[in-house]
């Protein structure tokens, strides 16, 4: 019994390998005074991680956090703000290879002393590569 594969499944299911092969991630954070930072993902043979080979990435969550508190002390704070806070760590696959991979060490603002504050607190993400280095942003002001 011969199988029937439509050609514009063929086609498409190529289109999307091709896609995901030239895909970057990038990840963006804002500041209070609308200032946003664009990090582009870009990984490559130091970052690689065979999880089925390896049981922990070759950064480990603590050195990144580490890497990721350090950067933070650069952002600006608002005069009336206290600091940012560590709020969540998650590893990410980089979109164009399962075998890279990068964290994104999200920081809140510490706005517990500010009840008059509406909505969620500012979110600030920092990717941290398994180099431990974390990519340049491009930094733009927003008006």
């Amino acid at each position: 019994m011969k199988t029937f594969i439509p050609r514009f499944f063929v086609f498409s299911v190529g289109l999307a390998l091709q896609c995901s092969a030239i895909a970057q991630e990038k990840v963006r954070s804002f500041t209070w005074d609308r200032t946003e930072y664009i990090f582009n993902i870009e990984t490559g043979a130091a970052n690689r991680w065979d999880q089925i080979q390896e049981d922990n990435p070759p950064l480990s969550v603590s050195k990144a956090i580490e890497v990721a508190s350090s950067f933070m002390k650069r952002i600006p704070l608002e005069d009336d703000k206290d600091k940012w806070i560590l709020r969540e760590v998650s590893l990410k696959p980089n979109g164009r290879s399962n075998n890279e991979w990068f964290y994104v060490i999200s920081f809140w603002l510490d706005l517990s002393r500010h009840r008059s504050h509406a909505g969620s607190s500012p979110r600030f993400d920092v990717p941290v590569l398994m180099s431990a280095a974390i990519p340049k942003p491009d930094i733009t002001r927003r008006k």
